[in-house]
């Protein structure tokens, strides 16, 4: 074949920019579809949580076992019997300072999500996921309590 002019030395082969490759999209569009589907579920099941946490009956925290007080003759408090010493206090009665100082090791998002902390969650499971083992955690309150 004669060589013109007008071809060039080196033919180059037309190649597609690395974003229009199937080595790209396709695993783009997994991740992508593997996120709405994971935020849809997570949506589904939060909602269906959130329904079921409106039915408890937070009274029956106040009925948790306490100790048991052993009275001698003169009506003395002798000695108290318990598995763990627990004695209830009302929450108005809580030093102010001691809500603030759980609150912000805790859940330092307490008075600002519904429940559950989305964004924690990511970034613990990101942390974790990175490190190759647990971290961090992302349970708020709420979920500790529930």
């Amino acid at each position: 074949m004669p060589v013109s002019f007008l071809m060039p030395i080196f033919p180059h082969r037309y190649r597609r920019p690395w974003y229009a490759r199937p080595q790209f999209y396709l695993p783009t569009l997994i991740a992508l579809l593997a996120i709405i589907f994971g935020a849809i579920y997570f949506g589904i099941v939060s909602s269906q949580l959130k329904a079921e946490a409106a039915t408890y009956d937070l009274s029956k925290l106040e009925q948790m076992e306490s100790a048991s007080v052993i009275l001698d003759r003169n009506g003395k408090i002798f000695g108290q019997i318990y598995v763990e010493n627990r004695e209830t206090i009302p929450y108005d009665q809580l030093p102010r300072d001691l809500v603030n100082a759980v609150v912000a090791m805790e859940d330092n998002k307490f008075y600002q999500h519904s429940g559950y902390d989305l964004f924690g969650i990511v970034r613990a499971a990101l942390v974790n996921f990175v490190s190759g083992h647990v971290r961090q955690g992302a349970s708020t309150i709420t979920q500790q309590l529930a």
